[in-house]
């Protein structure tokens, strides 16, 4: 079985000052065919959108998608698209990102 390795990065910069990124769970392994969640917890609600990056090990990050709270669907990547990915809130503050799993897929995801 093949797993896939999920941490995270906490740090985004707005213009009213710090807002501090919470992901969790920080790893996950899951087996190909099985769905990844990735929570962020955004602190502080502005406005802005919540941006999910792709980073394979050694490997520059990947744009995969843009949401924003009240949106009815995720901005793509090019590359990136709603069979493999796919984002949502549950409050102004709670985002998911949901990822399904393909072999040797291992990647980093990140929130920003």
């Amino acid at each position: 079985m093949l797993g896939t390795l999920c941490t995270l990065i906490t740090a985004l910069t707005g213009v009213h000052g710090a807002i501090v990124l919470t992901q969790k769970p920080s790893v996950q392994t899951k087996t190909t065919g099985q769905e990844v969640t990735m929570e962020c917890n955004i602190g502080r609600y502005d406005g802005n959108y919540v941006h999910w990056y792709k980073q394979v090990p050694g490997g520059v990050p990947q744009y995969v998608l843009s949401y924003r709270y009240g949106v009815s669907s995720p901005f793509y990547g090019t590359g990136f698209s709603s069979s493999r990915f796919n984002s949502k809130s549950t409050s102004d503050l709670d985002y998911e990102l949901i990822i399904k799993q393909r072999v040797n897929s291992w990647k980093i995801q990140r929130c920003w």
